[in-house]
């Protein structure tokens, strides 16, 4: 692996044998990776808060049952009470692009019916200080892929791991837990 690669705009894939619990079967959408360190969000992990809770919390009114109930995620460990929307930018200046913001106003807009049809809401983050992503990637900790839009908005969450790892013709299912070192 060469020491100026960047992950940026790439999944991390769980190997098998992911020792710790929280990124156990994980696919994480790595913001920004550079020589300080990396941040990124887990997309598959749901959790027992709605898009109603979170706009109760924020003082924000909400016009649709079905958005309402739209389920958040665990973006991550790291600060659990900052929120993050993930959304194609649908707008006719630029290509469909993968957004990520913590801005209320797109909260607001999703609210009110009239954000953007592809979106997920997370709280927390992943983070990793410089060069430890990299050391767990040398220790089989992760996968890397450049990612696809298609998996974060069109695969279920107990979906994702696998179509993921599809991305570069793995199937999960088949590698080892056991992580050997020659």
């Amino acid at each position: 692996m060469k020491s100026n690669q960047s992950f940026t705009d790439h999944f991390l894939i769980a190997m098998p044998g992911m020792r710790d619990p929280r990124f156990a079967k994980s696919v994480v959408y790595l913001c920004e990776h550079n020589e300080d360190g990396a941040i990124g969000l887990v997309i598959n992990k749901p959790i027992t808060v709605t898009l109603r809770e979170v706009f109760e919390q924020m003082s924000i009114p909400s016009v649709s049952s079905h958005i309402n109930q739209r389920e958040v995620f665990f973006g991550g460990p790291v600060q659990p009470e900052m929120g993050f929307v993930m959304f194609l930018d649908e707008s006719e200046s630029v290509e469909t692009e993968l957004q990520v913001s913590t801005s209320k106003e797109i909260l607001e807009d999703i609210a009110a019916g009239h954000g953007p049809n592809d979106f997920m809401v997370m709280l927390g983050y992943a983070a990793w200080e410089a060069g430890q992503l990299e050391s767990e990637m040398l220790e089989n900790a992760w996968l890397s892929v450049p990612k696809e839009n298609s998996v974060i908005f069109n695969c279920s969450p107990k979906g994702q791991w696998e179509a993921a790892a599809k991305l570069i013709g793995i199937d999960i299912h088949l590698i080892s837990d056991d992580v050997g070192h020659a």
